[in-house]
């Protein structure tokens, strides 16, 4: 999949076809390449574009019958590893080409029907065709885009045309008349129209066939059928957005993105635009509304967070989703009092079926695995991939009383236990059943008295229990192993201290660009004990961010950062430089943030232009309009944002391009095996591609390697930080460090 983020982002030119096919061929090592449309009829391919041997090939069409283009649109995309023209031998190119390998994948058209296909061969067997026909899937949305913004063009000159006749026709009607016809034409985008106060409609542009399969006309007699083709889950913000838009308050433009049904049954998702219309006495005529599909928008992002939140082999939701929803499971668990479970499950003795049945036959355990505890939870839990043949299920709203939670979970437990001992057939025809059992750890909660990390440790700690038991049973976290609950208290007490002796500092980790010029650095909090000596972060931040210390404690990092740049200042080589701050949600929404880090600034005379602000997408979600109203009044005072972690929480563009962002800053999560992990190195291409298309810088978190470096910089990244260019060390180290200049981090 290299470089295919590149090219979707690459500008649109009278060319793409034959940009699309050459580029794909050498991207995907394919001996030739087709970019081919189906005809008026839907039996016959015309090929737009097609590339062999090195050079273009002219234009022409085949019939589909037998062809394995046929079976692409049929099956919605193939992938051949070996043996093509056996599988097609009726398909006149592959034989002549000799094909071993095919790919091919349709082209999304109106309303989910295809509208032609990108196909590829090679001679030669391919080695792993699943991820180049997800690639191949990328780029066929892609050019379904393209080809469709073309065609929209062209359609929506042809309606402008005859609007303007329609005009012409009705000069000699009164000037209201001319005024609306006018009004559409300034208008004039996807399928419009211009509702009159009573709710019935001036007029409505024919495109409405093509988004409901309804002609205008049946809207012009029957208005109320324009609520009716809303989807039933959003009729709801529907009518609040109707209700917010009257009467009108201003010319602002009121937008919603919600589904409709098409008369066929097929949804799709759409963007609605509207603002009031006033007349040249101010009296309100209407509203002017703009409907545009953004169905293959939505598909992508939903393709990006399948990547990042949902394991690849099960479908069932990875550490990463079970994580966040536990967070909200301790949030409802405090409203309702209500106790919970966590259930961690291990599969006796798979490393020996792997070892000797090899990972196919594994990895068909483990689906199957997932698909019996799907089957054995209720609606309401939750059962996640951990990795390997780990598993974590969560369950909730186990009542009030904690016998009767505790005899539930462990009958849900031992239902799961039972049925994962009952026979798998997943060898060959000619083997026996495999049999394979479970060991199961499992820890109750109620509130978020403990974290996140606690539970889990909890549930891991019954798990060895379990294990140490002999295998294939159940145990409960013991309430006596209590030495890390009581090692956590004494560590806050500890923490609150430190604050007030001075035992907090900040650690800089250089950030720098594609020359190896350092442009900036991030401060990160480190704990110096007394006795224990250096606490690494995780050990206390998110024990502060619990009990509410990490107020004060980011207050004093915001001061310190401050008075950091001013003394930069005095410095030629530090002068220039950025310095980012982790800014935590629980610090952000505090009333008088803004005050606090305007204070910061004035005491330290610092230039705001060097402080950058990090917030996490979580400090975004919990209340977006009132985030951003801060992030304008912060700003204001020159100050900057990055947004940290980007895409391990719920990434929306709809949320994104509101936000005053500098930068976004891709986790470490995926860069970590970004030249291992196809399904990283797409999230992170996807990333940058997005981020271009926004107009916001990009730096990469957690660069280790030269090989990560590089991947970064050959798809866009052009700012790193991490291990590679130097560690976090003391302001003293830090600044020896800048001025020798540009170094690697030792081994």
């Amino acid at each position: 999949m290299l470089g295919v983020a590149d090219l979707v982002s690459t500008q649109v030119h009278a060319s793409f076809a034959q940009d699309l096919a050459e580029r794909t061929a050498r991207l995907l090592g394919l001996d030739q390449v087709q970019v081919g449309c189906l005809d008026p009829s839907g039996e016959r391919i015309e090929v737009r574009a097609a590339w062999h041997a090195g050079r273009q090939l002219g234009t022409w069409s085949y019939a589909l019958r037998d062809t394995a283009a046929s079976a692409v649109l049929r099956e919605g995309g193939q992938g051949i590893a070996s043996g093509a023209r056996d599988a097609h031998p009726l398909d006149p190119d592959l034989q002549h080409l000799e094909a071993e390998g095919f790919i091919g994948a349709p082209i999304p058209g109106l309303y989910g029907r295809p509208s032609g296909l990108i196909s590829g061969c090679s001679s030669q067997p391919l080695a792993r065709p699943d991820p180049l026909l997800a690639a191949l899937r990328i780029l066929a949305v892609h050019a379904a885009g393209v080809f469709a913004a073309s065609a929209n063009h062209d359609r929506l000159r042809r309606e402008r045309r005859a609007l303007q006749r329609m005009l012409d026709q009705a000069e000699h009607r009164q000037r209201e008349t001319e005024a609306r016809f006018h009004t559409m034409l300034d208008w004039t985008y996807d399928w419009e129209y211009w509702v009159r106060p009573d709710g019935s409609f001036y007029y409505m542009t024919p495109s409405a066939e093509h988004f409901t399969g309804f002609p205008s006309e049946h809207f012009l007699h029957d208005p109320d059928l324009l609520e009716r083709i809303v989807h039933p889950d959003d009729k709801a913000i529907w009518k609040r957005h109707i209700k917010g838009s009257l009467p009108p308050r201003s010319q602002d433009i009121y937008e919603l993105e919600f589904r409709i049904r098409h008369k066929d049954g097929r949804l799709l998702w759409v963007e609605h635009r509207c603002r009031p219309v006033i007349d040249a006495s101010g009296d309100y005529r209407g509203r002017r509304v703009s409907i545009s599909d953004i169905t293959a928008r939505k598909e992508a992002e939903e393709q990006i967070r399948s990547l990042a939140y949902f394991d690849p082999l099960t479908g069932l939701p990875n550490r990463r989703l079970l994580l966040d929803r536990l967070g909200h499971a301790l949030a409802a668990s405090r409203r309702t009092r209500q106790y919970g479970a966590l259930l961690m499950i291990d599969l006796d003795h798979f490393k020996s079926l792997n070892d000797t049945q090899g990972h196919d036959v594994g990895d068909r355990l483990l689906v199957e695995v997932a698909r019996r505890m799907t089957q054995s939870l209720r609606a309401e839990d939750t059962v996640a991939r951990l990795g390997g043949d780990e598993y974590l299920v969560m369950l909730e709203t186990l009542g009030t009383d904690e016998q009767n939670a505790a005899n539930e979970a462990e009958g849900i437990a031992e239902k799961i236990r039972l049925r994962l001992k009952e026979p798998y057939p997943i060898g060959r025809a000619d083997q026996a059943d495999h049999y394979c059992s479970c060991s199961i750890g499992l820890s109750l909660f109620q509130g978020d008295r403990e974290s996140v990390e606690v539970l889990l440790k909890q549930a891991d700690v019954a798990l060895y229990q379990a294990k140490d038991a002999g295998r294939d049973t159940i145990r409960f976290f013991n309430p006596e192993m209590q030495k890390a609950i009581e090692s956590r208290i004494a560590l806050e007490t500890a923490l609150r201290q430190a604050l007030l002796r001075g035992e907090l500092q900040l650690f800089y980790q250089p950030q720098i660009d594609q020359h190896g010029k350092r442009i900036g650095a991030e401060a990160l909090l480190r704990w110096l004990h007394p006795n224990r000596g250096l606490i690494p972060p995780l050990d206390f931040i998110p024990l502060a961010e619990e009990t509410g210390l990490i107020v004060p404690i980011g207050h004093w990092v915001v001061d310190t950062a401050c008075a950091q740049l001013k003394e930069w200042e005095t410095c030629a080589t530090m002068r220039s430089l950025q310095l980012a701050v982790n800014v935590s949600a629980r610090q952000f929404h505090q009333p008088d943030f803004v005050a606090q880090v305007r204070e910061s600034l004035e005491r330290s005379k610092a230039n705001p232009a060097r402080l950058k602000l990090e917030l996490t997408e979580s400090v975004v979600l919990e209340n977006a309009d009132s985030v951003i109203e801060r992030m304008h009044q912060l700003r204001a005072l020159g100050v900057s944002f990055s947004m940290d972690d980007f895409g391990t929480g719920y990434s929306s563009l709809s949320y994104l391009k509101r936000l005053p962002l500098d930068q976004l800053k891709i986790d470490k999560s995926f860069v970590r095996d970004i030249t291992t992990d196809p399904n990283d190195a797409a999230i992170v291409r996807a990333i940058l591609a997005m981020s271009r298309s926004l107009g916001i810088q990009v730096i990469a978190e957690g660069v280790e390697t030269e090989e990560q470096q590089l991947f970064l910089l050959d798809n866009g990244c052009f700012a790193f930080q991490g291990y590679l260019f130097g560690k976090p060390s003391p302001i003293v180290d830090w600044r020896s460090q800048a001025t020798q200049g540009p170094s690697r981090a030792e081994d």
